[in-house]
């Protein structure tokens, strides 16, 4: 009894929290609970839950919250590994997301482990829909589809995801699969605001490519805080965070109070570009507060080694701030020019303005004035004919 007091009350508020936060009805929102310790399968609720996200899946509608317990997970993965393709504004939380919380903090409760090992077809652990949430878990991809995201896409090029609109990252723990990324939100026309928050980046697989990555070709506005990258051999990660607008925009990027580990594999901390593939991309990207620890320098025949790269590409256009950053990353001279602790380059001057203070001052920083043809391609023009740039508070941030 005690326990179902405590469960009317939560719902009681995420229910009103819920219902503001999306294009939902006015009312209670339908809640849908799984627990796959459960010996049946369940109706769904809090007193018999469903034993597989599956069922789940299938019984929920969009505005749904469906919220998962730790069951049998990790020792017993049964009904937790296929996946879920989430429905417009759904919610997806588990036991430590603090959106929703049925278990006292005493108590020591786990976050559920999910993944995608048996899903068919093919598809990332959760795949994303329209304004959906997804808070409060350990993600496994055992496949090579992603972690959390809107498609399977080709990290080569960010092509192939679903058209989506907002999304809600927060609170998980990511372990990407080989060839994949954790997080990974691409080529939406139709994205409005994504945030991306306290997740933990660390992968199983040595093959594994991204830590959290987002490129758009239509508006959006997006946050990239308080994360956790790690990027070793043991993981494979090259890339830890990376955000371009490489499609048409415009898109305003936040990435603030990020810490990166460095070692091995990893040949980007943090970065940020616009305008490849010949599109008038405009962005504009804050960069603050980060941190870049480098533990060993990394290897593997990486064309660069950049703390915090910052791109423009041809006609894209990019508003760079850089403030109250910390790179480790020093000048590796085996790399020449394309190492250090912040790279910085553009092919057009006229394109790229920036704003920086505070940042440390370490060896290395600033590596572009040496670069002549780059280590990618056409001309990269040096810092001092490019020019200052006062950013603006995006509209919906």
């Amino acid at each position: 009894m005690r326990k179902q007091a405590i469960l009317t009350l939560f719902c009681f508020s995420v229910i009103r929290a819920l219902t503001a936060a999306c294009p939902c009805p006015a009312g209670p929102v339908k809640m849908w609970f799984v627990d796959n310790s459960n010996t049946v399968a369940g109706t769904g609720t809090y007193a018999n839950p469903f034993n597989s996200l599956k069922l789940a899946e299938a019984a929920s509608n969009p505005c749904d919250v469906i919220y998962v317990f730790p069951g049998n997970t990790p020792t017993d993965m049964t009904g937790m590994n296929e996946g879920i393709i989430l429905k417009p504004n759904q919610r997806l939380l588990g036991t430590t997301s603090q959106a929703f919380q049925i278990c006292p903090a005493a108590s020591g409760c786990a976050a559920p482990v999910i993944s995608n090992q048996i899903a068919e077809p093919i598809s990332p652990v959760v795949l994303l829909s329209d304004n959906n949430e997804v808070s409060g878990f350990i993600i496994e991809d055992r496949q090579g589809a992603h972690c959390i995201a809107n498609g399977l896409i080709d990290l080569s090029t960010f092509m192939g995801g679903i058209p989506i609109t907002d999304a809600k990252i927060t609170q998980n723990f990511i372990r990407p699969g080989p060839n994949a990324g954790g997080v990974v939100i691409a080529t939406s026309p139709n994205l409005g605001n994504v945030l991306i928050s306290n997740c933990t980046v660390n992968s199983l697989d040595p093959m594994a490519i991204l830590g959290i990555g987002f490129a758009s070709n239509g508006n959006a506005v997006v946050s990239i805080a308080k994360n956790t990258v790690t990027c070793n051999a043991s993981n494979g990660l090259l890339l830890g965070i990376i955000a371009r607008d490489a499609f048409g925009g415009p898109v305003d990027v936040s990435c603030t109070q990020n810490t990166l580990v460095m070692q091995d594999t990893c040949i980007v901390g943090i970065g940020a570009g616009s305008g490849q593939l010949m599109y008038d991309s405009p962005m504009t990207a804050d960069i603050a507060s980060n941190n870049v620890a480098l533990i060993n320098p990394p290897g593997g025949g990486a064309p660069f080694v950049a703390g915090i790269l910052g791109t423009a590409f041809q006609t894209g256009t990019l508003c760079l701030s850089l403030t109250n950053n910390v790179s480790q990353v020093p000048y590796i001279p085996a790399l020449g020019a394309a190492s250090g602790g912040y790279i910085l380059y553009n092919q057009n001057p006229a394109t790229y303005a920036f704003i920086l203070s505070s940042n440390n001052n370490n060896e290395g920083i600033f590596a572009t004035p040496q670069i002549t043809g780059g280590p990618f391609f056409g001309p990269v023009y040096p810092i001092q004919l490019w020019t200052e740039c006062v950013l603006t508070p995006p509209v919906g941030s």
